[in-house]
């Protein structure tokens, strides 16, 4: 009984372990503009009155789908902006921005990989990867302000039929990053 008890303890701490060990999404905003997640403290983000998307560069490394990443991108982005409570105007057009207007530059980029490879070989293979940059600014000025530096993996290891597709990742991606901006960043949360 004892030998039971003790194995069933020392299964629990290993899965404790590991669930604390694995849990590095963890996100920390720093207030210095080096690090990837900023957010300046000197900002009260609840002065703007409008927010303003502009998307620099939406990539894919083989050039398919850039239209569909950039819609996803696009769109969760506004959702999350709008539903923030922070903006009385979320635009993708400078004319329509109004008054006091936080302007949030875009970068995003994937690697669709291989999703033979995830199914087939899995251990990493093949993974497709996201990768999210935004800069925060106010309209008129240089000086960053906010920012986020972030990517995402699909390895194929998450139980993913067939290696999983890609484009969920774009989806899951976008709207776990955007959630992130907005809420720990922009909002201070």
């Amino acid at each position: 009984m004892k030998r039971k008890t003790f194995v069933g303890y020392t299964i629990v701490a290993a899965m404790i372990f590991l669930l604390t060990a694995c849990g590095g999404n963890k996100v920390v905003v720093s207030n210095s503009p080096e690090a990837q997640f900023y957010r300046s403290s000197a900002v009260d983000f609840k002065s703007f009155e409008s927010a303003l998307i502009v998307l620099e560069e939406i990539s894919t490394n083989n050039n398919q789908g850039v239209d569909e990443v950039k819609a996803a991108a696009s769109q969760s982005l506004e959702t999350w902006l709008r539903q923030s409570g922070l903006f009385k105007k979320v635009t993708s057009t400078e004319a329509d921005a109004t008054g006091k207007t936080l302007v949030v530059k875009a970068k995003v980029s994937v690697n669709w990989g291989s999703r033979a490879a995830r199914a087939i070989v899995g251990m990493g293979a093949g993974s497709a990867r996201i990768f999210i940059k935004y800069n925060a600014y106010e309209k008129g000025s240089s000086q960053l302000i906010a920012k986020m530096d972030a990517q995402d993996a699909m390895t194929g290891m998450g139980g993913q039929a067939w290696g999983g597709s890609s484009k969920e990742l774009v989806y899951a991606g976008t709207e776990k990053w955007n959630k992130v901006f907005v809420n720990n960043i922009l909002k201070g949360m």
